[in-house]
């Protein structure tokens, strides 16, 4: 009787278990936990750290869910080959369980892209300031240029506030190196100089300069320059 029971718990722990069978031992009083101290079993712990946190991304770093994070890489085991149940790939999908580290670590950035909106109001990263997400966010752009990005990932980016226009994107860097200079430095006169480390940005801001004067700069960026404080030494054709 005791191999056939932890035959049936081995099963369950890899949602192998048909679901009439599961619930039958459990009104019988048959615990599932992988071992006697883990209280619940990996499911409803499961439920709880997604109601805690939001998310199903247990990480095997976490001492405290160690085990939970073990007994989801054995359900991902499982699916590959071809061995979870339907009920349990539908109870663990509904959790928001990804299936591949990739696609756990897109929702990663994804993650850390939305903080930075929340915190900055925008979705232009800089590489001076978060250089791993900046490249993530630049290898989105050519993902959807390749025509290689699934529909949803788009659209999820798109109401976070995504730019795919490079020129656009390149702009919006730019007007918050600036701003960052200016934070720095308390101004916006950034030296014209053809080498240091604002040169490009001195270059840029210089090219602002040139558009306005020849009424080639959009209103909208030329009020959000100002607002910045940048003090104009061209005078612009159409004011």
């Amino acid at each position: 009787m005791g191999k056939w029971l932890a035959a049936q718990r081995r099963a369950y722990a890899k949602g192998q278990l048909a679901e009439d069978r599961q619930m039958r031992l459990e009104a019988l009083g048959v615990r599932w936990a992988l071992r006697r101290s883990s209280g619940a079993p990996p499911l409803e712990r499961l439920k709880a750290f997604h109601a805690a946190h939001g998310h199903a991304r247990v990480s095997q770093s976490d001492a405290a869910n160690r085990p939970l994070a073990k007994w989801l890489s054995l359900q991902r085991q499982a699916r590959a080959q071809g061995q979870l149940s339907a009920d349990r790939t539908r109870q663990l999908e509904e959790l928001g369980v990804e299936w591949t580290p990739l696609s756990s670590g897109w929702e990663q950035r994804f993650a850390e892209l939305r903080e930075h909106k929340e915190a900055h109001g925008h979705c232009v990263v800089l590489p001076s300031v978060h250089k791993q997400l900046a490249t993530w966010v630049n290898n989105q752009r050519k993902e959807l240029k390749r025509g290689r990005m699934p529909p949803a990932r788009r659209e999820r980016l798109e109401a976070l506030g995504m730019q795919w226009d490079i020129t656009s994107a390149a702009w919006e860097q730019r007007l918050q190196e600036l701003a960052l200079f200016k934070e720095a430095h308390g101004h916006c006169h950034v030296p014209q100089a053809t080498t240091g480390p604002h040169h490009l940005l001195g270059r840029w801001l210089y090219r602002q300069q040139v558009l306005l004067k020849r009424g080639s700069l959009p209103l909208e960026r030329q009020r959000r320059l100002e607002a910045l404080g940048v003090e104009w030494t061209a005078t612009p054709i159409n004011k």
